[in-house]
């Protein structure tokens, strides 16, 4: 199946008798842009078909106003276009070529569901257009694509962020189980600090009663001594 798209046409002019000054320049705006299209001018064609637009908004302005664009690969604004072209018509096949095209521009853009939408309706107006039929065929192919891109994008985006809530948990149980040691090790330091520090009180308290001790056993000593010093008796006299 061939990949490219159909493009649409240019709706001829019609000739017709104009009653105003108005109109009659609108044609030949719309007569200019049409010889400069053909040319492959598209940039000077879409001033006169504005020109055109502007002064008398019709189908043929808004439609060939949108193909200039479409050709300098200004989408939106021919999509704008184009759903004007349609809008403006009753006739059957100057809507099914409005919305052709409009399907093109939609398929340019990468809007793929849009585009097929687009077909469908040309094809609702005019339901032996070939073209119209090929065009929608490949939309759809794409549109299909583009879905399971999604679906693809999507289930790699929902295990990126399986993996990264994953090690997220990792991490915060990690930074937990630290935490936990850090404050089992300071425990451990306060108990062996106040094992310390008992150790050392006792020794102080043992240093005190040793010296009370000492100075109790001083004292008794001493008071010993004085009483040795002391004579045992009352010295007596001799005999006469």
């Amino acid at each position: 199946m061939n990949s490219k798209l159909k493009h649409g046409y240019l709706i001829p002019l019609l000739v017709c008798i104009t009653v105003s000054m108005v109109g009659q320049n609108a044609h030949k705006n719309l007569l200019n842009g049409d010889m400069l299209y053909g040319f492959g001018k598209y940039a000077e064609a879409e001033k006169e078909y504005r020109k055109a637009d502007n002064a008398d908004p019709g189908l043929k302005s808004s439609y060939n106003l949108g193909n200039s664009l479409m050709n300098q690969d200004k989408y939106d604004e021919a999509i704008k276009k184009y759903r004007e072209a349609s809008d403006k018509t009753i006739n059957p096949q100057d809507k099914a070529a409005a919305l052709h095209n409009l399907g093109n521009a939609y398929y340019k853009k990468k809007q793929y569901k849009e585009s097929v939408d687009a077909f469908k309706k040309s094809l609702a107006a005019n339901p032996d257009d070939l073209a119209t039929k090929e065009n929608l065929a490949i939309a759809r192919r794409e549109l299909q694509k583009q879905m399971k891109q999604q679906q693809q994008q999507k289930g790699q985006q929902n295990q990126d962020q399986q993996n990264q809530d994953e090690n997220s948990d990792k991490d915060q149980q990690q930074n937990q189980d630290k935490n936990q040691n850090n404050q089992q090790g300071s425990q451990d330091k306060n108990k062996q600090k106040n094992a310390d520090g008992s150790k050392q009180e006792m020794t102080r308290e043992d240093a005190r009663k040793l010296l009370d001790f000492i100075n109790d056993r001083d004292r008794k000593v001493g008071k010993n001594q004085r009483k040795q010093e002391q004579p045992a008796g009352k010295a007596r006299g001799k005999d006469w």
